[in-house]
């Protein structure tokens, strides 16, 4: 399989953009974790400690947490780590679909394809979410489905009061990858504010 997406914001640095409690604290704990397994438990501490969270980073997996948090430990962290933070975040969503499959699995039941599991997001699971968590401010995925001639394809339309277009980047990557199939990721278009984005999802050409 191949991948090919290309560079993206995050929607701001360090200045807040939303104090509401908006993010699932597993999105956090996850994205700690990611950090921890793909460097170490040290650079997490170092990150944290640099930002000087009121609450430590001592999130919880079923609080609510403003998302500008979540942006200023990925940008800290790319600094740290002296890597791209667009990219830190789109690499994040890849893994972070796989984890949900485990902590979800009901979500993924009779789902055989890729398209198949993008086309249940909005009208399905994200109505699941908010059934477990009542709080949950779920963003909205349009999809549709285009005949080509080398095979089929979908747009998917990702908008959000969250400026979060890359990590939803990363999980279509990652349902991409958890499903297989041999398609070309590009994103059309997306918003400077990281609110929106559109992506097209078509089989390789030889």
């Amino acid at each position: 399989m191949a991948l090919r997406c290309g560079d993206g914001t995050l929607g701001g640095r360090y200045a807040p953009l939303h104090r509401g409690k908006d993010v699932l604290g597993l999105v956090f704990t996850e994205l700690t974790g990611f950090i921890e397994r793909h460097h170490s438990e040290d650079v997490v501490d170092e990150v944290l400690a640099s930002i000087g969270f009121d609450h430590d980073g001592a999130w919880t997996a079923v609080g609510n947490y403003p998302h500008d948090e979540a942006l200023m430990l990925v940008v800290r962290a790319a600094e740290v780590l002296g890597e791209d933070p667009a990219t830190m975040v789109t690499s994040f969503g890849r893994e972070l679909f796989g984890r949900f499959k485990v902590l979800y699995p009901n979500f993924f039941g009779d789902v055989t394809t890729a398209m198949e599991f993008l086309e249940r997001v909005e009208d399905h699971i994200h109505i699941e979410v908010r059934k477990l968590y009542s709080e949950a401010r779920t963003p909205r995925i349009a999809t549709q489905r285009e005949q080509l001639p080398d095979g089929e394809s979908m747009h998917v339309e990702y908008s959000s009061h969250r400026p979060m277009a890359m990590l939803a980047q990363g999980l279509i990557e990652g349902c991409i990858e958890e499903y297989g199939g041999d398609y070309v990721i590009e994103r059309l278009e997306a918003s400077e504010d990281g609110r929106s984005a559109r992506f097209h999802v078509r089989p390789i050409t030889a």
